[in-house]
């Protein structure tokens, strides 16, 4: 089910061996956010305003129930999303340390916190990334185990060899085709767990009814997209 995926280009090569080479051990949060993963972003193929889009510094209200984690509302670092659907988020830590050939890695405490914003209600993404920028570690959300291992860990030297490891899971073009490979997985695990063949044909016509609902949605999106070529083209 996955999609093809275009060979990086000179420039996109070119910029991850430049990020492979940073001296990080200076860089606070927001120079690990606006220096190095930002431009992973980019090669990623997400850009703000875009079918696969990000967004910065986004802002969600807690329930009330969950003010024991000291704040009233949470920020994410990066918030990506394909035509304005939540898919996957990314947090930055702090980059600094004494001695960068013993630089910090991502402890389990800043996987947790990641891994709580992924579960709020609004964002509900299943995969996240957490990168100080010496390490930039993708979990799934759903699979995480009680150690944190992540689904790829690709330390900064090795970023430019190993990017299309990350890219494979939530790159702009592979994204939508792993979520659905992902479901399916778990649409099998559920039809495995049923005895009556008469629960087996409602859940079948059920998925068949909610994928017609969607189909008219997304007519309805590509409608209102050619009008409004045809209506730029005059």
């Amino acid at each position: 089910m996955k999609k093809y995926r275009a060979p990086l280009q000179e420039a996109e090569q070119q910029e991850l061996k430049r990020l492979s080479l940073i001296d990080l051990s200076d860089y606070s949060e927001a120079d690990i956010r606006e220096e190095f993963l930002v431009e992973v972003c980019k090669i990623l193929g997400y850009r703000k305003e875009k079918d696969y889009s990000v967004s910065r510094e986004e802002s969600f209200h807690l329930n009330p129930l969950f003010l024991s984690v000291g704040s009233k509302r949470i920020k994410l670092d990066y918030l990506c999303s394909l035509r304005k659907q939540y898919f996957w988020i990314m947090d930055a830590k702090d980059g600094r340390c004494v001695n960068k050939s013993l630089p910090p890695v991502i402890d389990k405490s800043e996987v947790a916190q990641a891994h709580f914003y992924a579960l709020h209600p609004e964002i509900n993404c299943r995969y996240f990334v957490v990168s100080n920028g010496w390490y930039t570690n993708l979990y799934d959300r759903d699979l995480l185990d009680e150690v944190c291992t992540p689904l790829v860990s690709i330390p900064q030297r090795e970023i430019a060899n190993r990017f299309m490891e990350l890219d494979q899971y939530i790159g702009a073009t592979q994204i939508l085709p792993m979520i659905k490979a992902r479901l399916l997985d778990q649409i099998e695990k559920v039809f495995q767990s049923e005895y009556l063949i008469e629960r087996h044909d409602e859940f079948v016509q059920h998925v068949i009814e909610r994928a017609a609902r969607a189909k008219d949605i997304v007519e309805k999106k590509n409608r209102l997209t050619l009008n409004g070529q045809t209506d730029n083209s005059h």
